[in-house]
């Protein structure tokens, strides 16, 4: 019986020692250790110590990276990034915070909240150019690179320009229709957005998908235009 409580014990400590939670140091000569409880009222208290840290503090990219994975909510991570971003002091590296999320929709919607300070920034920076744009990849691009990609459709003012650097974008890259859709956005009239989905459409194999794309015309007419157009593609 003795022999049998100290191997269980054993057991315990040992399978204790591999699951230890990972480490965050805020700076302030605390090293805290966060786990992901059950108990609401622990997890709850982390993420109000993590949004006051990086509410007060300044941090670079990735600290807040380290800061946000400690918390598996995909939420409480989007709400501390959107807290943090006023205080990060890499915000050039600031794209790779995206990479936290598991949903795409929340590292646009950061993109989106952010937005306003990072044109800002893009004033205070060098323009990026349209001879800046990568060279074609096959594979899918990543949350950053695409967060990168709309940074520099919105550095050009003009709708005209932004179109012009969305098809380059579209002709050297591979996105899926929500990055399309999102890109398409960034167009405030109509015609624009239907130049850009129709240089995109075409790339998709997908009949569902190419259709889908409407969703992002307001009105009728360049709906009606759009459908058009995919019946001429076979």
């Amino acid at each position: 019986m003795k022999n049998l409580f100290i191997a269980t014990l054993f057991t315990f400590l040992c399978l204790n020692a591999f699951s230890q939670p990972p480490v965050v140091e805020y700076g302030d000569g605390h090293i805290r250790r966060h786990t992901e409880s059950i108990d609401t009222t622990s997890v709850n208290s982390r993420y109000q110590k993590a949004i006051d840290y990086v509410s007060k503090n300044k941090l670079n990219s990735e600290k807040l990276i380290k800061i946000c994975s400690t918390l598996e909510s995909q939420e409480k991570r989007f709400e501390i990034a959107k807290r943090a971003y006023k205080n990060i002091t890499d915000k050039e590296n600031f794209f790779e915070v995206y990479d936290v999320f598991t949903k795409m929709s929340l590292a646009i919607k950061l993109y989106h909240t952010t937005l306003a300070e990072q044109q800002i920034d893009d004033q205070n920076s060098k323009p990026i150019g349209n001879n800046e744009l990568i060279k074609e990849k096959k594979s899918e691009v990543s949350k950053k690179e695409f967060m990168y990609h709309v940074r520099m459709v919105n550095n050009k003012t003009t709708d005209d320009e932004k179109v012009i650097v969305c098809k380059k974008l579209i002709e050297r890259n591979r996105y899926n229709t929500q990055q399309i859709t999102f890109l398409a956005e960034q167009i405030k009239e109509d015609l624009g957005r239907l130049d850009v989905i129709k240089a995109a459409c075409v790339k998709l194999d997908s009949k569902e998908d190419r259709i889908q794309l409407k969703s992002v015309l307001q009105y009728r007419h360049s709906i009606k235009l759009y459908m058009d157009f995919l019946k001429t593609i076979k």
